[in-house]
């Protein structure tokens, strides 16, 4: 979630805009609502952030399946930069 839209909206610059961000967001977190997860995504990509977004059955938890996600998002990252 974000804590701070405007912080956001302030810190904006074309080299944020640039990056690329993995989310990850349990349908059933009881901690951090779905909906605050889904806020968080559409500010994100509203400031033109390019954002690859999963969401697991899961709590407020990790799963397996999002570490092997978040194992192949960076593999993609790093073979980008070569």
């Amino acid at each position: 979630y974000l804590p701070s839209e405007a912080l956001l909206t302030r810190e904006a610059t074309e080299v944020n805009q640039t990056l690329n961000i993995f989310a990850g967001h349990g349908t059933g977190d009881d901690v951090v609502s779905m909906a605050l997860g889904c806020r968080a995504r559409d500010v994100v990509t509203e400031h033109g952030c390019q954002l690859d977004w999963h969401e697991y059955a899961i709590g407020h938890s990790v799963c397996i399946e999002e570490i092997r996600d978040i194992g192949s998002w960076l593999q993609w990252q790093l073979q980008r930069q070569s």
